[in-house]
């Protein structure tokens, strides 16, 4: 039985930090280390393992020491592309010459450290313009695909990697990755045919490959000369895929998250049914690309008659093509054999409202009973819609409403004062929405504050029923300020009605509800909420140091040292 301090089993049991650390997040390890040297020295390795670039690099000295502790590597900005950055990730050097920072094989005082060899993923979110670099930037990856080759399972890579590096591409898929199971390709992007089909070939052929998601466009006649590609190519393409595949004697793919690749003019029938009849039947989550017009009803029977275990959809439609509402609907109910679990929609900016309104009820009707997340970013969603989602899917854990920007708000707001009827979603664990009043209401410009302020009444009830939320992100209509801005607040709005909510972990303010907040506030906060660890306001950052200065929320970080107070665009 181990006794004594945590930094006495800190030195004489390092291996127990390391077992520690798999049950923690970055965030989490950086607080431990905070505490005190001792864990800052021990937990220092654990950190290590994620590890991220943004613009800027650690000291060279401190990456080549930690290197082949790194179980993830990142890299997001072009900044993070430095030359002997990348000759430390890449090199099987032993040795390293911290004074002048150059790389050498053997010199005394020099730093050791073994070469990478255990990365399970591998994130280069963008390549940089510089052929060079370019060209370091691939050596890099590919000696870090030959030394992780094992253990490597997530690759993420940009669209530019399809075009600067295909036949580097096609041999990590086929030879040097074969256990890799992730592979994202995005996001963002044009790619011409004839480099698609061959990656998309790799990757049905691969033998553990199990999600894939394609987050680019096809470059077709819209970009291209017209010519260079005939108007029956998708009749083609399947042929040309499955030809390809089973020329090495493989049959369907293991692909069970897939996410193809969009084109203005979408993906037809007669490449999307004999598509699904071949690999549907393992598909648990589908990414929709754009889908030409008037196979409906093809696309609908493919699906229920192939896809029996797909319960994830998510439909992402770009502004270069997108779905018709009746393509939408078809792809629903589709998907009744097995039953949606989440649906995730993200509209172009150019959609309309009523573009919605029939997807809304088709969700509800085919799948009220087994929905669990539902996820509307750039949301032009009704109020009714999203009255009647929270009224009928009793297993809703998950509900996600996102508006298009501030100013549209009032359009796609839940609207308060006009339904009544109690929400059956007493398990939901995440809520996202605004709210506005009616349309009525906000039109008498002759009511009372007060009597403005009681039509949000009833939507706190209803959240307040929700005693099993752990995140709460809540705003109301910025051109209704006057009508809501003391709702967040205990003796003038309706804070009260949330003190049920005792596993609220993160409360997120989207607008600027927070402003009329004060120490009473916070005292219910404070009392109400045991285990809130996060919130988070809407505000820029003016309005945000502000904010911090006042002594109720300083008083509040007083007495929760572990909170974090952050914020968010507003």
């Amino acid at each position: 039985m181990l006794t004594g301090s945590i930094e006495s089993i800190a030195d004489n049991v390092p291996e127990l930090l390391l077992h520690i650390c798999d049950f923690l997040d970055p965030a989490d390890i950086v607080r431990c280390m905070a505490t005190c040297k001792t864990l800052a020295r021990g937990f220092e390795p654990c950190l290590w393992q994620y590890f991220a670039v943004k613009n800027r690099f650690p000291s060279k000295e401190a990456m080549f020491r930690h290197r082949h502790q790194m179980r993830t590597l990142t890299i997001r900005h072009m900044g993070g592309y430095q030359e002997d950055y990348l000759d430390i990730l890449a090199q099987d050097m032993v040795s390293f010459s911290g004074s002048d920072g150059s790389i050498g094989s053997t010199a005394e005082g020099n730093l050791t450290s073994e070469p990478i060899t255990n990365l399970r993923a591998i994130t280069f979110a963008v390549f940089p313009q510089n052929i060079a670099l370019q060209e370091t930037i691939v050596q890099t990856f590919v000696s870090l695909a030959h030394r992780c080759h094992r253990t490597l399972r997530t690759l993420t890579l940009p669209a530019s990697a399809l075009l600067q590096e295909q036949a580097l591409m096609q041999n990590a898929l086929e030879n040097s990755l074969p256990n890799l199971t992730t592979l994202s390709i995005g996001k963002g992007g044009f790619v011409p045919w004839d480099k698609i089909v061959p990656f998309l070939v790799g990757c049905f052929r691969h033998p553990r490959l199990t999600s894939l998601q394609c987050v680019f466009y096809i470059l077709d006649h819209f970009y291209y000369n017209y010519q260079q590609y005939p108007p029956n190519r998708y009749g083609t393409l399947f042929q040309e895929l499955e030809d390809a595949v089973k020329s090495k004697g493989t049959g369907a793919s293991r692909i069970k998250d897939l996410r193809l690749p969009s084109s203005e003019s979408g993906f037809n029938g007669d490449f999307l049914v004999p598509f699904l009849k071949v690999h549907g039947p393992h598909l648990e989550r589908m990414g929709v690309p754009t889908i030409a017009l008037n196979f409906d009803t093809q696309l609908e029977a493919a699906i229920e008659e192939h896809c029996p275990k797909l319960r994830h959809l998510s439909i992402v439609a770009g502004n270069h093509g997108s779905l018709s509402s009746s393509t939408i609907e078809a792809l629903i109910r589709g998907c009744k054999t097995a039953g949606l679990q989440s649906f995730h929609y993200c509209a172009p900016t150019t959609i309309r409202e009523d573009h919605y309104g029939g997807m809304i009820e088709t969700l509800v009707e085919h799948h009220a009973e087994t929905l669990e997340v539902i996820e509307l970013e750039q949301g032009r969603i009704s109020s009714e819609g999203q009255h009647l989602i929270l009224e009928s899917c009793p297993n809703l854990k998950r509900m996600w409403v996102d508006p298009v920007i501030p100013l549209s708000f009032s359009s796609y707001s839940i609207r308060v004062g006009n339904h009544t009827k109690d929400w059956t979603c007493l398990g939901l664990k995440e809520l996202r929405l605004t709210y506005a009043p009616d349309r009525q209401q906000s039109q008498s410009r002759s009511r009372s504050y007060k009597a403005n302020t009681i039509s949000s009444s009833h939507l706190y009830q209803q959240i307040g029923r929700l005693v099993q939320l752990e995140y709460l992100a809540i705003g109301r209509d910025d051109s209704q300020r006057a009508v809501f801005e003391s709702d967040l607040t205990v003796r003038g709005g309706w804070l009260a009605e949330l003190a049920g909510l005792k596993r609220l972990r993160h409360l997120h303010i989207i607008s600027n509800l927070c402003f009329k907040m004060g120490q009473e506030d916070v005292e219910f906060i404070h009392q109400s909420w045991p285990v809130l660890q996060t919130i988070t306001v809407g505000c820029n950052e003016d309005k945000f140091l502000w904010l911090k200065s006042q002594s109720h929320w300083a008083w509040l970080c007083e007495k929760r040292p572990w909170l974090e107070f952050t914020r968010s665009s507003p």
